[in-house]
């Protein structure tokens, strides 16, 4: 009796340690977030992008921040804007219908008509799982997982009650897992934002080369809006891919990373 009710005062004492936490992560960049909304109700756009992008400027990634910003870039017209943020913000969420309705929608605005290629349904789960939180709310997640899990662990190597053992020790493993899945899906996350190999195209206009060089032959003409895939680069010049296989160079300043 009284060693379950040291391991209910443990574990109170850990989850009300943690509760900080918790509000915390609930409300990253609050205020900024918040007042690009509010700017973004009262048609001040310019406003909301400054606010959305400064949020982002602080290392937060989420499907709804990058949604609200290229929402706020599609109200202004830029086109190209809009739909690298929700490129991001598909990559997060790939299983959300408004960002793809909103994201179609700003395509028929181009100049080119290119589709993405289709992915596999076991890519399309495992990016749905990694959406399901920011990668910074997944990275906290891991952590909580992982003390969790050695509070479990140590009632279970100290406990004398075969019951709480028990559960203790399937709680443990439960937890190794989640801070597995949870470490895991944040390196993800962050390397889908960090390491993308597309790009959208910002020049209003750009010839694709034959090579690396402003003196190669023009290959076809891509405008701003257009979704690219990045091959490799070479100096000042990437090789790029579109969805129809063709592929050229183009110079690094005419995209911008997804």
């Amino acid at each position: 009796m009284i060693f379950n009710k040291y391991i209910s005062s443990l574990l109170l004492s850990v989850l009300l340690a943690l509760l900080p936490g918790f509000a915390l992560l609930a409300q990253p960049c609050d205020s900024l977030y918040t007042a690009g909304n509010a700017c973004y109700g009262k048609g001040l756009y310019a406003d909301a992008v400054r606010n959305y992008e400064a949020v982002v400027g602080q290392g937060q990634h989420s499907a709804a921040l990058y949604y609200n910003l290229g929402n706020a870039y599609f109200k202004q017209s830029d086109y190209a804007s809009a739909i690298l943020n929700y490129e991001r913000a598909l990559l997060l969420a790939p299983d959300d219908e408004d960002i793809r309705f909103n994201l179609e929608l700003a395509r028929t605005f181009t100049v080119d008509v290119t589709e993405p290629l289709p992915q596999f349904f076991t890519t399309r789960w495992a990016k749905a799982f990694v959406g399901l939180f920011s990668t910074n709310a997944w990275a906290y997640i891991a952590l909580c997982a992982f003390i969790a899990a050695l509070v479990a662990a140590g009632i279970f190597w100290f406990g004398r009650e075969s019951v709480i053992k028990r559960l203790c020790f399937g709680l443990s493993v439960a937890l190794l897992l989640l801070f597995a899945a949870a470490l895991w899906a944040s390196y993800s996350g962050k390397n889908q934002l960090v390491d993308s190999q597309h790009a959208i195209v910002f020049d209003a206009s750009v010839a694709v080369k034959s090579t690396p060089d402003s003196a190669g032959q023009d290959l076809f003409i891509l405008h701003a809006g257009t979704k690219v895939k990045l091959i490799r680069e070479v100096g000042a010049w990437c090789e790029v891919q579109i969805a129809d296989g063709s592929k050229g160079w183009m110079e690094k300043t005419s995209f911008r990373k997804i």
